[in-house]
This record gives structure tokens, sequence and C-alpha cells, in this order.
């Protein structure tokens, strides 16, 4: 916490305009750009304008098609984004369908919204960790430091070079935000971190 977040682009898709209302409502005001989409073709079109999404809302009875179809479609090319189900009806089998296709978690309405933003926070922490990759230069790393919202993450970076490390280590020193926990030196560079 702390950091000056970029602003994470969020699509909701659901038939119920009261319920895409609420979550641009909700979200828009924790810093997300919001879009909303009511039924398939709607989603698959602001999709496809818009592959940088970070999170997606994904109902899955729309009035046009089924969002686990939607989520079969789009997974393959969105990688890197969190695509949550939602659903009214708390069906084991739809849920642990949509897991095997991609799906990063489900939420069951009604729910809470401090609920959905705590699965879209620990599932973009995921996507992040994985995110991490070798040979990364300082700033890349504060920039992927930055994505990481809640405290207790323990975040390894790994670093071709030392003096990358060295910079980076003085960078996440300096933002007060985060305990160095261990440094290796060998044939690589890691440094691992703990957020505050």
């Amino acid at each position: 916490m702390g950091f000056a977040e970029p602003s994470l682009k969020l699509l909701t898709v659901d038939d119920e305009e009261e319920i895409t209302k609420l979550v641009r409502l909700y979200f828009s005001k924790r810093g997300y750009d919001v879009l909303e989409a009511h039924n398939g073709e709607e989603a698959i079109k602001i999709i496809e304008e818009n592959p940088d999404l970070d999170v997606i809302l994904l109902d899955v009875m729309l009035p046009d098609t089924n969002g686990i179809e939607i989520l079969e479609q789009v997974r393959p090319y969105l990688q890197n984004t969190v695509i949550i189900m939602v659903t009214g009806v708390n069906d084991l089998e739809t849920v642990v369908n949509a897991m095997k296709l991609g799906a990063d978690d489900y939420a069951v309405k009604p729910f809470r919204f401090g609920d959905l933003e705590a699965k879209i926070e620990s599932a973009l922490n995921k996507k992040s960790l994985r995110e991490i990759k070798e040979g990364m230069t300082a700033k890349e790393a504060m920039e992927k430091l930055k994505q990481f919202k809640d405290g207790n993450v323990v975040i390894t970076f790994t670093f071709d070079d030392i003096e990358e490390l060295n910079k980076f280590t003085e960078m996440a020193k300096n933002t007060g935000k985060v305990d160095i926990l261990d440094v290796r030196v060998g044939d690589e560079y890691e440094v691992s971190l703990k957020l505050k």
C-alpha cells in the first residue's frame, strides 16, 4: 500500500444493468477504469478492443450465450487477465468446469463488494507473481512491485546483472514499504522481500 497505482481496467459482463452499474460505481471509486457489457456479443467486442484488460467479471448466464463459452473463447489470448465467474446459483459442477477452463475464481450472487474486491486483489497478486521473470531491470521490478496491493506478500525478483539488483534493492528500501528478507548472489542475482 502507499504506492501510486496505475488505473486497472475492469470489464463487468452481466445482463442485469443494476449490477453492472453498482460494479462500476464501487470499483471506479477505487481507481479502476470500468467497462460494461450486458450480453456476450458486447463482451466479445469490448474484449477484442481492449486486449489489455486486467479483470473481467463474467456472468455465467447471459441472454445470448453462456459465460463459460466466452471464458473458453478468450482465455487462450488473455493469459494475464484475471477472470472471475459470477453466478446466481452455487452450482459446483459449473464452478469446477470454469476453473478447469482457466477462471481465476468465482462469486455467487448476491455477493459483497468487499469480498469480490478481495478475490480480485488476490488473483491479481498471483498473476503478478507468475509474471516476475529473470533479467528484469530495476525500473521494471519497481513497476511490478507497485502492482501488489496486499501487505504480507513475499516476492522474489531475479536479475541477470548485480548492478540492477543493487539499484532495485536501494529503490525498494527507500519506499519504506518493504523489508528485504534475503539476497542471493551466484549465476543470477535474487532478492526476496516482504511488503509491509
